[in-house]
């Protein structure tokens, strides 16, 4: 199959970054993967670095006074569309999706099979754009959570078949650090003055929804005492200074760490002795997949998909959505307790390598191509 992954994000792109770079590399081998992205964005980048990948610079306006804009990456995806001839294009949010709309209207030969992916847990309008592009550019849709796929009931999109597909991690490379290759990461994440206390981490990222700061908010209102042996390690693009002053107002702007832009997380994570996601709104989350394949049990809010990661009190915990009382007095119970935080640990990685792995992630996507390249 001819294949093209497109992706609006012009910069990190967070979990759309992954989603894309690991079913682009993993398919490969078997089929002809281009990838259009904008050319300021980490995915062109990561693309760019993997072999036989067609990798397209290509922004993907979508404010009314971009018309000019609009109009041109319309006209240069039906050019490709008109030569390429693809079987599948894999959409990913509302920008490329309606673009690939523009260029699919009177297209002449074959029309590509469009799939698109639900990736966050905002709610789905009804209004006549949804409309548009169910009728005129979605074949299928991917769910990357049962919650995911709920937001979709009574929408537009539920006129087409939905498949629930979790996000999927390479739990080869995502691996458990033996014990010194852990200490070495606590030296080189936080220093000496930190490596020995208890280091709470996030791989999820510093944008305020992410909901990090009731973590800071959390072990903020310890006892002094406790607080002292507790660290914060956090890893995402450099914070705004309106988020460091929200730290140094609390107090802790010596027990948070932030590790900006690291091009691999497993360092990071292998300093933890316990991860967290505490969003405001989240799909599925491949940070919180990622630290349970390193072995880290993980505190996560009750918030859209998270809860579906996590066993609660077996491989991690589940809390309430922006409640940093539940935090801290979940921190009070289980600090100090590394036997029992070293096999809810070992729970997380025997869960990631059965249900997280890449593998049933990739094959159930492809599977989704073949069925709709078959049917046409």
């Amino acid at each position: 199959m001819k294949i093209l992954y497109t992706n609006f994000h012009v910069s990190y792109g967070g979990g759309h970054t992954t989603y894309i770079a690991i079913l682009a590399e993993s398919l490969r081998a078997h089929h002809e993967i281009w990838v259009a992205v904008p050319p300021t964005s980490k995915l062109y980048l990561l693309c760019q670095a993997i072999p036989n990948i067609n990798v397209v610079a290509m922004p993907f306006p979508s404010k009314p006074r971009e018309w000019r804009d609009i109009f041109s990456t319309r006209k240069r995806l039906r050019t490709m569309f008109e030569k390429e001839r693809f079987d599948i294009v894999h959409v990913n949010g509302s920008p490329d999706h309606r673009l690939v709309m523009y260029a699919i209207f009177g297209l002449h030969g074959k029309r590509p099979r469009v799939v698109y992916t639900k990736h966050n847990s905002l709610p789905v309008g009804k209004h006549f754009g949804s409309q548009l592009r169910v009728k005129y550019a979605t074949d299928h849709v991917i769910a990357v959570s049962r919650h995911t796929s709920r937001l979709l009931d009574g929408t537009p999109y539920a006129k087409r078949e939905v498949s629930v597909i979790p996000n999927g991690v390479d739990v080869e490379h995502f691996h458990p650090f033996n014990d010194e290759a852990s200490q070495h990461a606590r030296l080189r994440m936080v220093g000496p003055e930190h490596a020995g206390k208890f280091i709470v981490g996030s791989v999820a990222g510093t944008a305020d929804y992410k909901g990090w700061i009731d973590m800071v908010t959390a072990i903020a209102s310890l006892p002094v005492l406790v607080r002292e042996t507790m660290h914060i390690l956090i890893a995402g693009e450099s914070p705004s200074s309106s988020q460091r002053q929200q730290v140094a107002q609390l107090g802790m702007s010596e027990h948070v760490t932030f590790a900006e832009n690291l091009l691999d997380v497993r360092p990071c994570i292998a300093a933890f002795d316990i991860g967290f996601v505490l969003s405001y709104a989240e799909a599925i989350s491949f940070a919180c997949r990622e630290m349970m394949a390193m072995g880290k049990p993980v505190i996560v809010a009750n918030c859209g998909g998270l809860s579906e990661n996590v066993s609660d009190g077996e491989d991690g915990w589940i809390v309430p959505q922006r409640d940093p009382d539940a935090i801290s007095s979940l921190l009070r119970e289980i600090t100090g307790k590394p036997e029992t935080l070293r096999a809810m640990g070992e729970s997380a990685r025997r869960k990631s390598e059965v249900h997280f792995e890449k593998t049933l992630f990739v094959q159930e996507t492809e599977a989704v191509y073949r069925r709709l390249t078959m049917s046409t």
